[in-house]
């Protein structure tokens, strides 16, 4: 999300570039049978499902989201993101 920010708040290609990059790599973690929507977090010594905003699935969503609208997003103030 970071770097979806800097990228429009400069609109300098490299940040798009890694937008692109950590969202693919992001699908592709996505990849455990019984994880939400495929995905597990490491907690503990342990991969576990998770629904946080921060670790899990949730905070996965809305990067997913915001990477597929085009308008800049207010959510990501939450991070604490100019």
């Amino acid at each position: 999300m970071m770097l979806h920010r800097m990228f429009f708040q400069t609109q300098c290609d490299e940040f798009k570039e890694s937008v692109s990059y950590w969202i693919k790599q992001t699908l592709n973690f996505s990849r455990f049978e019984d994880g939400l929507a495929g995905y597990k977090s490491w907690m503990k010594d342990a991969l576990v499902c998770d629904d946080s905003f921060l670790t899990g699935i949730s905070g996965i969503g809305l990067v997913l989201l915001s990477h597929i609208d085009t308008n800049q997003h207010d959510w990501d103030e939450m991070l604490l993101l100019p």
